[in-house]
């Protein structure tokens, strides 16, 4: 069922709105989905049928596919499948009352080992408080989509291997729904034009009235400041006490800055899967091939001392890495 205001944000919204469910099926051309998968030879392109894949093309050692495979792939929707061992996916519970966007920076701060200009991430919401957060490196995700590029392929979408039934989007900016409109929409979006402008007309006039009803209320608050000393005093009272916590803020670690520092002093062979900041107090947790120059990385820091082990080196039986905890103290800036 189409409510008023999914009318209304349809007209509003020009030719890259999503069409209202009741003109999505004869107004609309609904993209089927393919997922492009890479592996150790290239790519495959596949479709789901059911519970199961099927193969529609797939392109070895950067070899070029038929240029009818081509065409039939650029006419669907092309998702880049980003495998697991590639992305971070953690899974958690908003707390009652809290706000998802700013949680959802917290958790990528505290899982990322990654700078902010070298992710891509996305999170995504089951309705209820349960939040699905994925990041993957933006040089892998860049790289393979020059190489589908390279095959005459385009991308709408990248996602993380089984979050394909989600929402997740790795790429800001693209188009997340296969809709579009087709002739038959634009002769019913020039056909009410007439309600459109006659909406417009309706909101101008209404901010109209606010603005003026905002200036009144600006000059009568300008009139009791400059008679009452009192509200002067309360400000210069709040700004002293705002200098005083942006000095005492100034003396404690900032976990992007910690974060940067720690990305550039881990070698490339180690995972850091988990990273807590408590005070001064570093820890890490991860998996590496050599944890000796890891530990030497970490020493070299200047902005981290007193690196040290905090349990036994064991080693994952499945990929052969050393599991490692170390602690740290940060050092004020």
């Amino acid at each position: 069922m189409t409510t008023p205001v999914q009318f209304w944000q349809w007209w509003t919204g020009g030719l890259s709105a999503p069409l209202p469910p009741l003109f999505r099926k004869p107004l609309g051309n609904n993209k089927s989905t393919v997922w492009a998968a890479p592996d150790a030879d290239g790519f495959r392109f596949i479709s789901r049928t059911g519970a199961g894949w099927k193969t529609i093309a797939v392109a070895v050692d950067g070899s070029g596919i038929s240029k009818r495979a081509r065409k039939r792939l650029n006419s669907n929707r092309v998702i880049l499948q980003v495998p697991r061992d590639q992305a971070i996916v953690r899974s958690f519970t908003l707390p009652r009352g809290a706000d998802a966007g700013h949680d959802v920076q917290s958790r990528l701060e505290e899982v990322s080992p990654l700078p902010a200009d070298q992710q891509y991430f996305d999170s995504v919401s089951d309705g209820g408080d349960k939040m699905t957060l994925a990041i993957a490196r933006k040089s892998w995700v860049d790289g393979k989509i020059g190489d589908l590029g390279k095959l005459g392929i385009g991308v709408d979408q990248a996602t993380v291997e089984q979050l394909e039934g989600t929402r997740i989007n790795l790429l800001p900016g693209r188009v997340k729904d296969g809709v579009k409109v087709d002739i038959p929409g634009l002769v019913l979006l020039f056909a009410g034009a007439l309600v459109c402008g006659l909406g417009y007309h309706l909101t101008t006039q209404q901010q109209l009235e606010t603005l003026s009803a905002i200036e009144t209320r600006q000059q009568e608050l300008q009139g009791r400041l400059r008679s009452g000393q009192p509200v002067r005093d309360q400000i210069d009272l709040l700004q002293e006490k705002a200098s005083g916590m942006a000095a005492r803020l100034s003396a404690r670690p900032w976990p992007l800055s910690v974060l940067a520092d720690v990305t550039r002093a881990t070698p490339d062979h180690t995972w850091v899967r988990n990273w807590i900041l408590d005070g001064s107090t570093l820890t890490l947790l991860g998996e590496t091939t050599d944890t000796a120059d890891l530990i030497s990385g970490l020493e070299a820091s200047p902005l981290l001392s007193e690196v040290q082990y905090q349990s036994a080196i064991t080693r994952d039986p499945v990929n052969n890495r050393e599991r490692y905890r170390i602690s740290a103290v940060v050092l004020p800036r």
